[in-house]
């Protein structure tokens, strides 16, 4: 998979260094959402009541879930043919990972001197990258219209510049994050995905333009094999993002 990602990013580069290759550039924003199958890393601190782990929810067992928000600045450059359409620029991303109890599970604590059992209902490991993304967009006719659909390939590289944890007690105002942060497995420095999908794009050339699409499968891979808390089923998701667009050449 990386050597995949790293031919699609030296395609990227020849292209849109080769002189006179875009004929048209938009810059705009870019707001994303995704989802992607999960399941716990095996932590041995957690027993009993979620000895049992589930991609969902169900009695007496554990929800588990992962979502992802992204932003971003883009640069798009349109081929002369109007067939194909690069961009890339800067990016940020927000990976939530959830697991919690209908009711409670216990997390183990275990020191020389004693044993705890804590009650805790939820916990969400909230992680924030700076990426950088590219991506290729094919339009199969010949002219840009005010509706056009098209079918789009992409990657992108994220480093992680923060991490943490909102852990959710069963007794009220009781606290004990400090020993229970230490038993949680912290994500990789660094993740990237793979996807492909399909949208539309709403809007006359050299004007303002709307920009949707849904992708799937969106391929994950870290650095450290998980996402830290959890780690991704078959490195599988869906992912949806909305883009709007201002000419600037």
């Amino acid at each position: 998979m990386k050597k995949k990602t790293i031919f699609i990013l030296a395609i990227f580069c020849l292209i849109i260094n080769t002189k006179g290759v875009a004929q048209k550039n938009d810059i705009g924003v870019e707001k994303g959402f995704s989802a992607f199958s999960i399941e716990m890393n095996d932590i041995d601190n957690i027993r009993d009541n979620a000895s049992n782990y589930y991609g969902g929810y169900i009695e007496d067992g554990v929800f588990s879930a992962g979502q992802r928000y992204n932003a971003g600045l883009k640069i798009y450059y349109l081929t002369p043919n109007n067939h194909f359409e690069l961009s890339s620029g800067l990016r940020y991303s927000r990976m939530t990972k959830i697991v919690e109890n209908g009711s409670y599970f216990y997390f183990l604590i275990e020191t020389p001197q004693d044993v705890e059992y804590y009650r805790l209902t939820k916990i969400a490991q909230k992680s924030d990258y700076f990426g950088i993304p590219f991506d290729v967009k094919f339009f199969p006719r010949d002219e840009i219209h005010f509706f056009n659909q098209f079918f789009s390939l992409g990657t992108d590289f994220n480093f992680l510049i923060n991490n943490k944890n909102d852990i959710s007690y069963y007794k009220k105002g009781f606290n004990a994050d400090d020993e229970v942060n230490k038993n949680i497995k912290d994500p990789g420095s660094f993740f990237g995905s793979v996807y492909a999908g399909i949208g539309f794009r709403f809007g006359k050339k050299d004007c303002f333009a709307t920009v949707i699409q849904a992708f799937f499968p969106c391929l994950y891979y870290t650095s450290s094999g998980s996402f830290g808390l959890v780690k991704p089923v078959a490195m599988e998701g869906a992912f949806v993002e909305l883009e709007l667009r201002i000419p600037i050449k």
